[in-house]
């Protein structure tokens, strides 16, 4: 598929498969990439039954937008905690926080917040499932300020991982911003409540497949202040980070998230901001 143009048939399908319970925002149904990637940060949990749907959602708004969306699922609020027999817990108190105290709360699951917009006519950031394809549309059109590179350097003897991150803005931007910068780990089976009772009698698939799990974050969950005179038209920075993986996580199936957002910014009404202005994602292994 040419990603630099989306075909109508795939966004009229996505259209489609949004539901019809709430009226659904406007999609641009043809429109030029603009090299603006979107961040879709999900909020999920293991014991939530409603949530393999948004999973599922999300990996096909991904598939269809390829390289421009990046979603984040991070296991956090009132369904989140581990099973007994869960292996893993994916709680984090990046994740914890993002939704307490940030992002959310989030009233009703599963729910996305799409590049930290707080969007007309909505009253709160997560938004429902049936409107992430329309606001996920609205972002990509929008022209980025800046560029975003990730550079990752893993020693598998160590575990060390050391990552750089160069910001390079393409036009000045006056209000503070911070970079944030995560480790996603994708494919972990473990436990999870779905709606299928037909091979597990209480819904408790054993073998589920967590997708795009936050596992921590690299800095301030609010992002790390970037001075005002890095923001400036063609000015380049690096930021540097390291990091030594758990055993107990694939390397080879984590993936490094970095993201500029406003920071301690508001609109012309007072009213705090957080836009995620530009991201990108690399793999820690190719």
């Amino acid at each position: 598929m040419n990603m630099n143009k989306l075909p109508f048939l795939f966004v009229f399908l996505a259209i489609l498969t949004t539901g019809c319970e709430e009226i659904t925002p406007p999609i641009n149904l043809d429109f030029t990439y603009t090299g603006r990637r979107v961040i879709v940060e999900e909020f999920t949990g293991v014991q939530c039954v409603n949530c393999p749907e948004g999973s599922k959602r999300l990996e096909e708004l991904s598939n269809l937008h390829g390289e421009f969306v990046i979603p984040i699922s991070i296991h956090a609020g009132s369904f989140s905690a581990p099973y007994p027999s869960s292996l893993y817990d994916f709680r984090t108190p990046e994740g914890t926080n993002l939704e307490r105290n940030l992002l959310g709360p989030v009233q009703g699951f599963p729910a996305a917040v799409v590049n930290r917009r707080l969007f007309n006519n909505e009253d709160e950031k997560p938004i429902t499932i049936n409107k992430w394809a329309g606001y996920i549309a609205q972002e990509l059109i929008q022209q980025p300020k800046l560029e975003v590179t990730i550079n990752n350097s893993f020693d598998t003897t160590s575990r060390n991982l050391a990552v750089d991150v160069q910001l390079n803005f393409i036009e000045t931007v006056t209000k503070p911003v911070g970079i944030s910068v995560m480790i996603l780990e994708d494919g972990i089976s473990d436990y999870q409540l779905t709606p299928d009772k037909s091979v597990y009698p209480d819904g408790k698939d054993p073998y589920y497949k967590h997708k795009h799990v936050l596992r921590t974050m690299l800095t301030d969950y609010t992002g790390d202040a970037i001075s005002f005179t890095q923001t400036k038209t063609g000015s380049s920075s690096t930021f540097s980070y390291n990091f030594t993986i758990p055993t107990e996580w694939k390397a080879e199936d984590c993936e490094v998230v970095a993201f500029v957002s406003y920071k301690g910014a508001t609109d012309d009404n007072g009213n705090e901001i957080l836009d995620v202005l530009q991201a990108n994602k690399e793999k820690v292994i190719d």
